[in-house]
């Protein structure tokens, strides 16, 4: 009698163990795919920032640009008063 509770408690608990085994692969699944996505949207967001960086480079380079230009017509104008 002993020896049969004692097989069906082993059974128990192997069924539980085996179902818990189950629930921890479908999890480790689930959080593989999340790091899957994780990284790839990680890539998406370097890229774009690459991008800004180098549109931010080039914004930079045309304001300055724009101010020595500027900075030429005032010194013109101001020489043309002068001569006035």
């Amino acid at each position: 009698m002993t020896l049969y509770i004692i097989s069906v408690l082993l059974g128990i608990i192997g069924a539980l163990l085996l179902r818990l085994l189950l629930k921890f692969e479908d999890l480790i699944k689930s959080l593989n795919k999340a790091n899957e996505v994780l990284v790839a949207h990680q890539t998406r967001l370097d890229n774009i920032d690459h991008r800004f960086g180098t549109n931010e480079k080039r914004l930079n380079d045309h304001a300055e640009r724009i101010r020595k230009v500027e900075l030429n017509q005032a010194s013109c104008k101001n020489f043309s008063h002068a001569d006035k």
